[in-house]
């Protein structure tokens, strides 16, 4: 990598996130749980789906991606638990949570206040 991710000057590329990850220890078979700021993270290509893939990218085969996708916020509208949708309420904390949730590889667990969503081998597992 040639740059740091976060330097809006520069396209992030996926390459770019799996060297980060390798950097940090990520290896085959983990499970890398992670909040972050897309929009922190300068330009994206592909947007969070990259940074996704690039997370995984140094856990493979096997690996798994887990990140949270909260739907409660304390809001007196979010405090009745009957409307919570595991399938429709969108994560309230950032593009990234929300982007997760809707990846089609994705599954979330259906916990009101304390959502995941996970991409991966243990995905149902953890989010069970």
């Amino acid at each position: 990598m040639n740059h740091e991710i976060g330097d809006p000057a520069v396209n992030v590329t996926v390459e770019d996130v799996r060297d980060a990850f390798r950097r940090i220890g990520a290896k085959q078979g983990d499970v890398v749980m992670f909040h972050g700021s897309l929009s922190s993270m300068g330009t994206v290509d592909g947007g969070p789906t990259t940074i996704f893939d690039g997370v995984l990218a140094p856990t493979e085969p096997r690996g798994t991606v887990v990140m949270p996708s909260l739907w409660y916020d304390g809001s007196e509208e979010r405090r009745d638990p009957s409307k919570f949708d595991v399938n429709t309420s969108p994560a309230y904390v950032g593009a990234m949570a929300e982007g997760m949730r809707l990846d089609p590889r994705s599954i979330r667990s259906n916990h009101w206040t304390h959502a995941v969503a996970a991409i991966g081998e243990r995905a149902a597992e953890l989010c069970a």
